[in-house]
C-alpha cells in the first residue's frame, strides 16, 4: 500500500481541505472520522500541515 492510499494520507488530505470546519478538536475529529489511533491522527495532522506548507503533494 502506497502512502497515497493510507488512511493517514486520506485523513491528512481531508483535514487540509476542511481545516476551517474542524475547529480545535483536530485529533478527536480525525480519530472518529477515519478510525485512527491517537498516534495515527497526530501523524495525519502533521502531514496536513506539510501539505499546507507545500512540502507534500
Amino acid at each position: 500500500m502506497g502512502a497515497e492510499e493510507s488512511p493517514i494520507f486520506d485523513a491528512a488530505q481531508w483535514l487540509h481541505e476542511h481545516r476551517s470546519e474542524v475547529g480545535s478538536a483536530i485529533i478527536p475529529t480525525l480519530r472518529e472520522r477515519f478510525h485512527l489511533s491517537a498516534l495515527e491522527a497526530i501523524e495525519a495532522a502533521k502531514l496536513a500541515h506539510e501539505i499546507e506548507q507545500g512540502r507534500q503533494a
